[in-house]
C-alpha cells in the first residue's frame, strides 16, 4: 500500500498479439521464500511499508492505496498479508505492467504512481517482438487488473519504446511545500506578495513555482533543494482567480520525481473587475471617425492597456491582437479614432498588417498584462 510516499516510475503498454508466458525466471522458485503465486506481501515496521502481491515469475506488484486493494474481495482482507522480511521483498522486482484481463484487453498498459491518489496508465505501441527484443522478461512482468481499477488510473500518453521505461524503485524522495509558513495558508489580497518555502529530502534539483509573477530573483526552472521565494498573488493567465495554484516538482538524480500542491486562496473583495460599459454591444463606426470606450473597474492599476483583437473564425482566443492605446490612465474613458492604432505593436500573437474594415473585439488589460478583460464587446469599422 502506498502510504503518504510518492513514488514516480514510467513504464508503458503494449499491444501485441501473445499476450500469454508461461516460463518463469530461470532458477526461481517462489517456494524458496515460503510464497506461493498471488500472496500478498509486506515488509511491515521497515521504511517501506507497502502491500504488494507476487506472481509465479518473481515479480511483485504495489497496491497505492486500499481503495485499489478493495477492488478485489477474493484477495481477501488485509489480515492475509504475509509479512515478510525486506530482503524478501527486495528479491522480487517491481512491475506495474497491467492488463485488463477482466474486458480481455489485448492491450498491455504500465502505471506512472503520482501518488495515492493519482496513477496514470499508459500503452506502449509497439509491436510484441520488438517489446522482447528490448526487455526479454517483458511478459513475466505483466498483471491481470480488473475493470474496477483499471478506469481508477488517469490516461496518459502512448511510448513506442520500451527504452523509455526507467526501472522502478523505492526512494526517499520527498519534497514540503508550505505558502507564508503552512500547508494551509490563510487569504491573501489579490497582487499581494506571499512567501514559498520547501524543503526536500534525496533531490539533486527542484523546479516550479510556474504561471506566477517572481518578486525576487527567484528562476523557477532552477529552484534550490531547498529555500524560498516570494511571488505575487496574481496568476499570469487573462482571468482573476479566487485562488492561485502554488507547485514545486523536485527530482532525485535516477530521474523520479515528487511533488506538492498548495492552493492559496485569494479574498474575494480584493480581486481586480472590469467592465466595458460601452460600446454596449457591436457598434458600427466609419473608419477615421471617434468612438468613445468607457469602462468600469475596481482594484486595477493605475494604469491600463485597450487592445484591438480581429478573431479567426469567431475564436475570441486567437487571432491578430494590436494596441490602440498602452499605459493610459485609468480614468474610465478613451477616444480612439477607428484608422490609429500603435503601428507594429502587438499586444500578443503577430502583427502582420494595420487593422482594417472589419470585426473587432475589445480587451482591456492591467499595466503587467497579466489579467486581461472584455472580449464581450465588438466594434464594427466599415468604410467612410
Amino acid at each position: 500500500m502506498h502510504r503518504n510516499k510518492i513514488f514516480y516510475f514510467l513504464l508503458a503498454s503494449i499491444a501485441v498479439g501473445i499476450l500469454a508466458y508461461t516460463g518463469r525466471v530461470q532458477g526461481f522458485d517462489l517456494e524458496t521464500y515460503g510464497l506461493r503465486e498471488g500472496d500478498l506481501i509486506s515488509a511491515a515496521g521497515s521504511d517501506d511499508p507497502d502491500i504488494y502481491i507476487v506472481n509465479e515469475n518473481g515479480y511483485k506488484r504495489l497496491f497505492i492505496n486500499p481503495v485499489i486493494f478493495g477492488f478485489y474481495g477474493h484477495l481477501g482482507s488485509f489480515a492475509n498479508v504475509k509479512n515478510i522480511p525486506p530482503a524478501t521483498r527486495d528479491a522480487f522486482p517491481t512491475s506495474g505492467l497491467f492488463r485488463n484481463c477482466e474486458s480481455n484487453d489485448p492491450k498491455i498498459y504500465a502505471l506512472e504512481v503520482m501518488g495515492e491518489d493519482l496513477g496514470y496508465l499508459h500503452w506502449l505501441n509497439v509491436s510484441g517482438p520488438q517489446a522482447v527484443l528490448e526487455d526479454p522478461d517483458f511478459f513475466k512482468k505483466v498483471f491481470c487488473i480488473n475493470t474496477n481499477e483499471f478506469n481508477w488510473y488517469l490516461s496518459g500518453s502512448d511510448y513506442t519504446s520500451i527504452t523509455q521505461t526507467p526501472t522502478y524503485s523505492r526512494t526517499g524522495l520527498k519534497v514540503d511545500l508550505k505558502v507564508n509558513g503552512s500547508d494551509a495558508p490563510a487569504p491573501v489580497s489579490w497582487n499581494s506578495t506571499f512567501t514559498a518555502s520547501w524543503t526536500s529530502s534525496e533531490a539533486v534539483r527542484c523546479a516550479g513555482l510556474e504561471y506566477l509573477q517572481p518578486a525576487d530573483a527567484t528562476n523557477p526552472e532552477n529552484l534550490l533543494t531547498a529555500g524560498s521565494a516570494r511571488a505575487y498573488a496574481r496568476a499570469t493567465i487573462p482571468v482573476p482567480q479566487t485562488d492561485i495554484a502554488v507547485h514545486i516538482i523536485c527530482y532525485d538524480s535516477q530521474g523520479q520525481y515528487t511533488e506538492d500542491f498548495i492552493s492559496l486562496p485569494i479574498i474575494p473583495a480584493s480581486l481586480p473587475s472590469l467592465t466595458i460599459v460601452n460600446p454596449a454591444t457591436t457598434v458600427v463606426v466609419a473608419q477615421g471617425n471617434f468612438q468613445e470606450i468607457r469602462w468600469e473597474s475596481r482594484n486595477l492599476s493605475s494604469r491600463l492597456n485597450i487592445i484591438l483583437q480581429k478573431p479567426i473564425s469567431g475564436n475570441i482566443h486567437g487571432g491578430e491582437y494590436w494596441y490602440i492605446a498602452k499605459n493610459i490612465p485609468n480614468t474610465g474613458a478613451y477616444l480612439w479614432n477607428t484608422g490609429d492604432v500603435l503601428s507594429g505593436d502587438a499586444a500578443r500573437g503577430t502583427l502582420s498588417r494595420q487593422p482594417g474594415i472589419g470585426s473587432y473585439y475589445i480587451f482591456i488589460s492591467n499595466d503587467e498584462g497579466s489579467v486581461f478583460f472584455g472580449g464581450d464587446k465588438k466594434i464594427t469599422i466599415v468604410a467612410p
